[in-house]
């Protein structure tokens, strides 16, 4: 008798402990599955990350080539001596942030910063270029508009600024860019600054402003520049 209850309570034991298996099993199948489910997933993600960085590197590396060519362009027109220098835009990851590097590049691939190896007003062309490119890739051609107050105040000696005033011209005609900017002569053998360069231009109204007395300025629309 003592035998046979002994015999019964380990049946009961032993098929909780089968159906504890049972159900360990069960469990353990469905994670198995669930794991390759999320490693699939994973692989998909990765897919679509690596995807997302590689079109992203290369709308960064056109929009850096797009930019970098306009204003070396420019850069070039307004000073030929510096036809072995461009201007390089760079991004590069730092942080988890994406930032963007300016240099100026000589034919040799020595590199520096703009603001470090370009005086004589080349900082000023340099400027202008970076925003007419900007400007042209965040609005539509009908709204691209911009005033400038002297963009060329650091270019001396009348052939460089007929040289920028002429490059201030061709890039908005080309751009399809709407300007006002206000320009003066710095000196009594420049006394147009440049601008007679604009004589006879189509889409192009040219005043010149002289000052008569305290607070008081004369327009005079001269030379037929209309």
């Amino acid at each position: 008798m003592i035998e046979a209850t002994m015999s019964s309570g380990l049946r009961k034991k032993i098929d909780t402990y089968v159906t504890e298996r049972n159900m360990i099993k069960q469990r353990l199948a469905e994670a198995e599955a669930a794991l390759l489910i999320a490693r699939t997933r994973q692989v998909d993600l990765d897919v679509v990350q690596n995807t997302v960085q590689y079109v992203a590197a290369r709308v960064q590396t056109n929009f850096g080539n797009h930019v970098g060519a306009l204003v070396t362009k420019a850069m070039h027109h307004v000073f030929p001596t510096k036809r072995n220098e461009f201007f390089v835009v760079r991004f590069r990851e730092n942080r988890g942030k994406t930032e963007c590097e300016l240099r100026i590049r000589t034919e040799k691939g020595d590199e520096a910063h703009p603001f470090a190896c370009s005086g004589g007003g080349v900082w000023d062309i340099l400027a202008f270029g970076l925003r007419g490119a900007c400007l042209v890739l965040e609005q539509p051609p009908s709204t691209r508009f911009l005033v400038l107050d002297e963009p060329f105040k650091f270019i001396h000696g009348a052939t460089l600024r007929k040289r920028a005033v002429q490059m201030l011209y061709n890039t908005c005609k080309m751009l399809n860019i709407q300007a006002i900017a206000v320009h003066q002569s710095d000196d009594a053998s420049d006394s147009e600054g440049g601008l007679d360069v604009l004589e006879g231009k189509p889409d192009c109204a040219v005043y010149l402003v002289r000052l008569k007395g305290y607070e008081l300025s004369e327009v005079v629309n001269e030379r037929g520049l209309t």
